[in-house]
């Protein structure tokens, strides 16, 4: 089991847990609407356990979604004691899973039990006459003695099971292959990108929250306001953000953290290769993106090197460039506040870029190169097994480092152990000394930009 720090580390205050269900489920049901009709999540504490009762219906679910929460359960909830029992209630289906983890003193430290209950059609008999509800699925969520990160994800993933999975793609809407095809990288799994999920960096992750996700997760908020003081209410701030900063600072991966923490999709376009790959007809492909990306729901877009279109629309630039920085200029005036699209563009040479296209992007966040205290906390989070003094040794090797060259060193530390392992048949297992860590400083520092590339350094 985790330490206990870890394990309070993990909790999560019961306001916030409540809030981010009901919003997301907010979210869902406006998405829905129509097509399932999702009920409002039921909430309550009650002898130092928390309950959270789920409840869709809709014309297509089927028992199979029971035996995907099943298996998804089990993934969530590895080790400990866990089983599962079947009981039949008449014409419902009830299936009962229950884990427990237990501390190094066998005392129990997390209790989880999920219950998803399938209803075919039962009568019921109101006022004289009778009726069927159904089908619906049901699911009754219990933990002790709070909630942790692990059951948010869960609480969330329920609906990614429950709903059908056309029903949010009304007429004219489009899906994640699709953006696929017109050159998008799709990230369909987010669970893993938190605020933890970049170690350090305390103050631009604050600057983050304020700017981007609090707007966004209060966009009522500001309709209200425009409604009442501006003559127009469409002309509302751009819904458009710079992150700047050197490769490896972790730029692309937190614009992947904001559409998780906003519960929306993400969606990343490299500009130089939709440059290359459509070339004659970028523009055209470009507005594509765009559009499909409204269509599609609530949406992070990521236009990464946005400064491959370096350079200022009356001097120098390529005519093919011109056209798709149009576009680009265009698409951006129409992404505002209200909407459900966020754009977040990446560079690392922000004074080349076309100043008209900046003016879309006052909001720029900077990246800056981690400070002491973020490389201890990185180094932290890529060898977790080294005590604080190597930790600060370590810090104070590497400063002018990125992030991604921190990485780069604990795995060219633990390569250069497992070669040495290997060398000596040894079967086993233990964690590479503190040597091993500060050659790998030593190693990176050497290495130039060409060579960083080499092995997959980025934004």
């Amino acid at each position: 089991m985790n330490s206990k720090a870890e394990v309070d580390d993990q909790y999560i205050d019961f306001a916030d847990g409540k809030k981010t269900i009901e919003e997301h489920v907010k979210k869902l049901s406006k998405e829905y609407e129509g097509k399932a009709k999702i009920s409002d999540p039921e909430f309550k504490v009650k002898d130092g356990c928390i309950y959270v009762t789920h409840q869709v219906e809709c014309d297509r679910l089927t028992k199979g979604h029971v035996l995907d929460i099943a298996d998804m359960f089990f993934e969530w909830y590895p080790g400990g004691s866990t089983f599962a029992e079947k009981a039949l209630w008449k014409s419902m289906s009830r299936y009962n899973l229950m884990h427990r983890a237990y501390n190094s003193d066998r005392e129990l430290e997390k209790q989880t039990r999920i219950a998803p209950a399938y209803n075919k059609g039962a009568q019921l008999l109101s006022g004289g006459k009778v009726s069927r509800i159904g089908p619906h699925i049901s699911v009754e969520f219990e933990t002790s003695p709070d909630f942790d990160k692990r059951d948010i994800v869960v609480n969330k993933m329920l609906y990614d099971i429950l709903l059908p999975k056309d029903a949010g793609v009304s007429d004219g809407k489009v899906d994640l292959g699709q953006m696929q095809e017109l050159g998008c990288i799709v990230e369909e799994d987010l669970s893993a990108y938190d605020w933890e999920f970049l170690a350090g960096y305390y103050k631009t992750k604050k600057d983050i929250y304020n700017r981007i996700v609090l707007p966004n997760l209060n966009k009522e908020l500001f309709d209200k306001v425009y409604a009442k003081t501006r003559a127009r209410a469409d002309q509302t701030g751009y819904n458009c953000y710079m992150f700047s900063g050197v490769p490896g600072v972790g730029k692309t991966e937190m614009a992947k953290v904001v559409a998780h923490v906003l519960g929306y999709n993400f969606l990343e376009l490299p500009l130089e290769a939709v440059m290359t790959k459509w070339f004659g007809e970028a523009e055209k492909q470009l507005g594509r993106v765009f559009d499909n990306a409204r269509r599609l729901g609530p949406t992070v877009l990521l236009l990464d090197e946005v400064d491959c279109l370096a350079g200022d629309r009356d001097e120098g630039m390529h005519e093919a460039s011109k056209r798709v920085m149009s576009v680009l200029m265009t698409q951006t005036a129409k992404t505002r506040m209200t909407g459900d699209l966020v754009v977040v563009a990446t560079t690392n040479k922000e004074d080349t870029i076309d100043s008209g296209l900046m003016r879309r992007f006052k909001k720029q966040i900077i990246f800056p190169l981690p400070e002491h205290d973020d490389l201890v906390a990185i180094y932290g989070h890529y060898a977790k097994q080294i005590d604080d003094r190597v930790l600060e040794a370590l810090a104070r090797k590497s400063k002018g480092f990125s992030p991604f060259d921190v990485m780069s060193a604990c795995a060219t530390a633990e390569e250069a152990y497992i070669d040495h392992m290997m060398k000596m048949e040894n079967s086993h297992i233990f964690t590479p000394p503190e040597h091993c860590y500060l050659d790998g400083v030593k190693k990176i520092r050497k290495l130039n930009d060409p060579d960083k590339k080499k092995i997959g350094f980025g934004g």
